[in-house]
């Protein structure tokens, strides 16, 4: 979407309605004629900023897809499909997150493509700090709401619900583009929802489960103290 051309064209529009409203009252074809006039480029505008969308941004869709890919390969590979889990550790310059076998400890975590202590294979990536944190806000329900609405556009809303057992995080009004990747090893909301949570709460998030309806996303999250 480019807001822009999306402004541009309905304030043409807006002005031609009024116009051909006024030819029509006044039974002016010479008005009529320009407001109809007008409101062709006010549509084609209006069009165009709805569904534009940035090169740059299809090349980093394409290549976000890619990379998805192979990761998913490498996870099918090696059993975590199946027995691996998400789970966000908070460091001190960086968030680490890791699909790991279910009851791997942060502490033996690491970047790459390794194994842990009991010879169990898993896939660990850092998350600067930069990329989930903001100045002036440390509450998780602020810092998730600015980071899935505001900061990165991945949906419309979001609701928090914190309870004994964990974090619930609900996206509402997901971006369409996203939802087809819904439930996908390497699709990029889990991770930064994750890392989220890990940062604001600093400890420990695994997620624990997930689920989707329509164009709405839950994730809910485990979070236990640092060991």
């Amino acid at each position: 979407m480019e807001w822009r051309y999306l402004v541009a064209g309905s304030n043409i529009v807006i002005l031609a309605a009024v116009m051909l409203t006024l030819g029509f009252a006044t039974n002016s074809a010479q008005l009529i004629g320009v407001a109809s006039s007008l409101l062709v480029p006010g549509v084609v505008l209006v069009a165009l900023g709805l569904t534009y969308t940035d090169p740059l941004h299809r090349l980093y869709s394409v290549y976000s897809g890619t990379v998805g890919s192979v990761i998913e390969r490498i996870a099918e590979d090696t059993g975590l499909l199946d027995k691996g889990a998400l789970v966000a550790c908070p460091r001190e310059e960086d968030i680490l997150v890791a699909l790991a076998p279910q009851g791997s400890g942060c502490d033996e975590l690491r970047p790459g493509l390794l194994v842990t202590s009991s010879g169990e294979p898993y896939i660990g990536f850092k998350v600067p700090v930069e990329l989930v944190a903001e100045e002036g806000l440390s509450e998780l329900d602020e810092l998730l709401g600015y980071n899935i609405v505001s900061r990165y556009s991945l949906a419309r809303g979001v609701s928090v619900r914190r309870s004994s057992r964990g974090v619930e995080v609900a996206l509402l009004a997901l971006q369409p583009e996203l939802t087809r990747d819904i439930g996908r090893v390497a699709e990029p909301v889990k991770p930064l929802v994750a890392a989220t949570v890990a940062y604001a709460l600093g400890a420990p998030a695994r997620l624990e489960s997930w689920s989707a309806l329509g164009d709405s996303y839950v994730l809910r999250f485990s979070v236990a103290t640092q060991s």
